[in-house]
């Protein structure tokens, strides 16, 4: 929190000066959720001036999207394989948000950086590469699909394996990077 700030806050530009105590704890969540650079007026030593995004919002975003690239090759190579071993697609997503949310609950273990919402692994991996990998949008179309069909018991097993199997894997995942650390 930065001392003395008094008064509103107002734009000008691409900055955004903050005054007042609600708006000084606006600037650091901003600053700190969304990778802003920001500085204390050297003058007044009231106003907090956000400027334009930093570069490590664009480094992050680049991380996220190359992350993104690999985990969807490895989803679609999951799902290749299930379905050549003569399993349904929904095999493939069952695998993928099992293995993602283990290696999710691993790295939440066995890592101070998997929980850090502004390390760069963190974007590469937790967002990107787990985030292309496991998928809920594929489980919720196979679902309405196998629903859509008549498969009642099937769609709600569908959904009942990845939620308990999923939420497992986490805490597996975990329990054992815990172990690893």
């Amino acid at each position: 929190m930065q001392p003395g700030c008094k008064g509103a806050w107002y734009s000008s530009g691409t900055r955004v000066l903050f005054h007042g105590q609600a708006a000084c704890r606006a600037a650091w969540m901003l600053r700190r959720h969304l990778l802003l650079r920001f500085r204390v007026d050297a003058n007044t030593n009231a106003a907090v001036v956000l400027t334009q995004p930093s570069l490590a919002l664009w480094h992050s975003l680049l991380l996220v999207a190359l992350g993104g690239a690999v985990g969807a090759v490895l989803r679609a190579l999951l799902t290749l394989a299930a379905t050549g071993m003569g399993w349904k697609g929904l095999w493939g997503t069952l695998a993928a948000n099992v293995i993602g949310c283990c290696v999710a609950g691993a790295l939440l273990g066995a890592t101070r950086w998997a929980s850090d919402p502004q390390h760069a692994l963190k974007f590469l991996v937790m967002v990107g590469v787990l985030g292309g990998l496991t998928t809920f949008s594929a489980l919720s179309v196979e679902t309405v699909q196998l629903f859509q069909q008549g498969k009642h018991a099937a769609a709600l097993a569908n959904l009942g394996l990845n939620l308990a199997l999923g939420l497992g894997g986490v805490w597996l995942g975990m329990k054992a990077g815990q172990l690893l650390r």
